[in-house]
């Protein structure tokens, strides 16, 4: 079995409202907090650095990660950020990287983007699928 780099659709969505594409269900809108689908994988959101959602199956990668920016021989490349390495570690068949952005105004014009990582190959228990 081979596995590649996940593909990234990058989406500019304003106000940010996202349903899984797997599921249907919403796991982002305006009416509260992020509430990832059984097949959300993970969120991490630029602005802050994190994760705002880690499926525990990938915390022991995102640690290597974390780790091998320690260990300076293993991490030659100072250009890449740790979560390019962390993408570039992952073997999950299937996972479709959804980049979305949301734009506004605050002081001023203000922006925020968000990856919400869906594994199209997991399965699902019956009911948690909307077809």
């Amino acid at each position: 079995m081979t596995t590649s780099t996940p593909r990234i659709v990058e989406l500019e969505l304003t106000p940010a409202r996202f349903h899984c594409p797997r599921t249907g269900q919403q796991i982002v809108g305006s009416d509260g907090p992020f509430r990832a689908s059984p097949a959300t994988t993970f969120c991490y959101v630029f602005e802050g650095s994190d994760f705002e959602y880690i499926d525990p199956k990938l915390e022991g990668t995102w640690s290597e990660v974390l780790d091998s920016d320690a260990s300076p021989d293993e991490n030659e490349d100072e250009d890449k950020d740790l979560y390019d390495l962390f993408l570039e570690r992952l073997q999950l068949d299937g996972l479709v990287i959804f980049r979305i952005t949301e734009h506004g105004m605050a002081c001023g014009p203000v922006s925020i983007t968000a990856d919400i990582a869906i594994d199209f190959a997991v399965d699902l228990e019956d009911g948690e699928t909307s077809t």
